[in-house]
């Protein structure tokens, strides 16, 4: 990944931003950042590294693929753990439901099957 890295703050955006925010770098929004620049720049390694989350699902592992729960659940939680176990315990379900065509959903769906 040190190479993705490299890379990735060689980029004119991701300069400006560490340069400007000095808590950016190791932020939720800098690995936000390097996995989207992952995806579209890296579209080969992306894949392997899907593989490779794909696979630990077999020893009981489950990695997000976008990173942590708050990524794919309603843009109004914000990054507060608080507010992520809200929404799970009162808006979950029907999110669940509404979105069920969607990526994050089929994916959250493969994780719960395998853990039950």
């Amino acid at each position: 990944m040190t190479t993705f890295k490299t890379d990735f703050e060689k980029q004119p955006q991701i300069i400006l931003k560490m340069t400007n925010e000095p808590k950016y770098k190791g932020s939720k929004n800098y690995n936000k950042d390097l996995l989207d620049f992952i995806k579209t720049s890296k579209p080969s390694e992306w894949s392997n590294i899907q593989s490779s989350i794909n696979a630990k699902y077999s020893d009981l592992i489950f990695i997000l693929k976008k990173g942590e729960l708050e990524n794919y659940i309603d843009k109004s939680v914000t990054n507060k753990v608080e507010n992520a176990i809200k929404f799970c315990k009162n808006d979950f379900t029907v999110w669940y439901i509404n979105n069920a065509k969607q990526s994050e959903v089929q994916e959250l769906q493969q994780i719960f099957k395998n853990i039950v």
